[in-house]
């Protein structure tokens, strides 16, 4: 597990009010809340940049293509399938 550093965020009280009841609903801390968001928009950076990198600045994909691209997030990872032990 990485180790987590503690940090100060600002946000306006209407958004912390959200995030906190989310949290609660979702039966986690209101860090592992942000934290989550936090992840899931690096991720977005990166796949927008590996697109930049597959395709340049001046050449975005067709519309077939960017589905195509689309869709490949959506799939879940296949799992590897390790061997069982005999019992």
């Amino acid at each position: 597990m990485a180790k987590m550093v503690k940090v100060s965020v600002s946000v306006d009280k209407d958004t912390l009010r959200l995030a906190k009841a989310r949290a609660r609903d979702e039966g986690v801390s209101l860090s592992a809340l942000m934290t989550r968001g936090l992840q899931q928009e690096l991720d977005a950076q990166a796949r927008l940049d590996a697109a930049l990198e597959l395709y340049g600045a001046d050449g975005w994909p067709t519309a077939d293509e960017r589905r195509a691209i689309v869709e490949s997030w959506a799939k879940p990872a296949a799992k590897q399938r390790g061997k069982r032990k005999a019992a």
